[in-house]
């Protein structure tokens, strides 16, 4: 048993690809630790109801490889009572497993925490019981989506596929959107059908504005009050998918609507100066249904960010693909260096415009209206495909995987 252990943080580490010297000193170091804390108890394995995929496949892994630990009793953190005998192995930081939370938080707890490379060992003592938690760095300060477990999706699905599964729903939606506003005017009267679509259809871009121009870019109030409830609507409900069971929680959904008015902010800044280069005009605009698709998204499990949309002129589609293109693509490659900078150095900010960034890039990046992928594939079919398909694996990963 104790060799088990050992081997599991040397996985834990290899799976996130720490230099060869730096794994062979941390497990010496960590088995040292181990068998001395372990002795001869038998474990409890109490697996945490967020535990990251580097940990999962840590512990599937070793379950499969090795006996011992296939027959050691195996409990969700739902599931745990403190009256057991032996040592309880705890997978899972605090944001992903109840008790090491639990235990962490306690002023009586005997607590002895050894940070390594790239994951984090730490050995508790609490009423003459003994505790062993594994996690990667992530599982002490990443976003768990804490939304699933509440999802009403649970009663017929598994919670693993939660997240899957209301992504799933909000495409639907938006297909359906979609399809109703080709065939709507079929079948009603064209006259009822016209005053219907007038109220749900793609807006058209006014010339005249209340504002004023600086450097040539326009600066319009009603664009600014579009792009500040857009990035408030993402925030609140993005919020709901990650904080609700966080004690802190008014703190941070400050901070991701903070952080979201930034990013939508840069990315439509970015635009308005392509804008003045290529001489064209756009706007952002809200989109109510997509506002109700988000809010949806995330009551389910799983958050789109829907809330808005640009409009054009369409005189000049070429050069709109072109600067949608850039954007988006800067905003993937932001994402992308976040997510990588998060595995080494976690933090719940740089996760969270992580999470933000390419929730709102791979969504822009779908090929129909009313998203900026439309004008993208319009002008370049391969440079659509070329930001499109990592957007999209990346926003799987980070949304349906991890």
């Amino acid at each position: 048993m104790k060799k088990i252990f050992f081997l599991a943080i040397i996985l834990l580490i290899l799976s996130l690809n720490v230099s060869r010297a730096g794994i062979l000193d941390d497990a010496q170091e960590i088995e040292g630790k181990i068998i001395e804390f372990l002795g001869e108890d038998y474990a409890l394995v109490v697996k945490g109801t967020y535990v990251s995929p580097a940990e999962k496949m840590t512990y599937y892994y070793l379950k499969k490889e090795r006996s011992e630990l296939a027959n050691a009793n195996e409990i969700s953190d739902t599931e745990f009572y403190y009256n057991f005998s032996g040592v309880a192995i705890l997978l899972g930081g605090p944001y992903q497993n109840y008790i090491t939370k639990e235990l962490l938080s306690n002023k009586d707890a005997i607590v002895q925490e050894n940070e390594y490379s790239i994951g984090i060992v730490t050995f508790v003592t609490y009423m003459n019981k003994k505790y062993i938690i594994f996690s990667d760095n992530a599982g002490y300060n990443n976003l768990p989506r804490t939304s699933a477990g509440k999802s009403p999706l649970t009663k017929f699905i598994p919670i693993a596929y939660v997240p899957a599964a209301a992504t799933g729903i909000s495409f639907f939606l938006l297909w359906l959107w979609n399809l109703l506003l080709k065939v709507l005017p079929k079948i009603l009267k064209k006259s009822v059908a016209n005053n219907i679509l007038k109220k749900v259809k793609k807006k058209e871009l006014k010339h005249e504005f209340l504002g004023f121009h600086f450097k040539g870019i326009r600066v319009k109030f009603r664009e600014w009050f579009s792009i500040c409830i857009s990035a408030i609507i993402f925030a609140l409900t993005i919020s709901y998918t990650y904080y609700m069971t966080r004690d802190d929680i008014a703190v941070f959904i400050l901070s991701t609507i903070l952080v979201n008015a930034i990013i939508y902010s840069i990315r439509h800044l970015i635009r308005l100066l392509m804008d003045v280069h290529h001489e064209i005009h756009t706007e952002y605009h809200i989109w109510f249904f997509g506002a109700i698709i988000t809010l949806i998204s995330g009551f389910l499990g799983n958050t789109f960010s829907l809330a808005g949309y640009t409009i054009s002129d369409e005189t000049k589609t070429a050069n709109e693909g072109k600067i949608q293109f850039m954007i988006n693509t800067l905003t993937v490659v932001a994402s992308a260096s976040l997510f990588v900078w998060n595995i080494f150095f976690p933090n719940v900010i740089v996760q969270m415009s992580m999470i933000l960034g390419i929730s709102i890039a791979f969504l822009q990046l779908l090929p129909f209206t009313p998203f900026s992928g439309k004008k993208i594939y319009t002008w370049s079919k391969i440079a659509w495909i070329m930001v499109f398909i990592p957007s999209m694996i990346f926003y799987g990963f980070v949304n349906l995987v991890v």
